[in-house]
């Protein structure tokens, strides 16, 4: 497990290490926000899992959502414990988009 203090450092990191998930926060630190993080990290490591984490509704995030692939999952916050490992096991499970 690695932990960057904002996408840049994420970016960074990725490009030295060998990761299988990101976990990033809608809202960031910096010039990149999540949904910006997470179309990089997809554009060069296109098999990469992801899951966005934001407090706010699902209805304020679902536009810039429904711009990311399927596999991207998104995880309420606050959420309890258990949430994050269950949705860690799901992100490896393909979703289809109901257009």
């Amino acid at each position: 497990m690695c932990e960057a203090s904002n996408a840049q450092t994420a970016l960074s990191i990725l490009g030295m290490e060998k990761i299988d998930l990101l976990l990033t926060d809608v809202v960031m630190p910096g010039s990149i926000e999540g949904f910006g993080l997470v179309r990089r990290v997809l554009r060069s490591w296109p098999n990469m899992k992801a899951i966005l984490s934001s407090g706010f509704p699902e209805t304020r995030v679902a536009s810039d959502l429904t711009l990311l692939p399927a596999s991207v999952r998104l995880l309420r916050k606050p959420y309890r414990k258990d949430e994050l490992p269950r949705m860690v096991r799901v992100s490896s499970i393909p979703r289809r988009r109901i257009s």
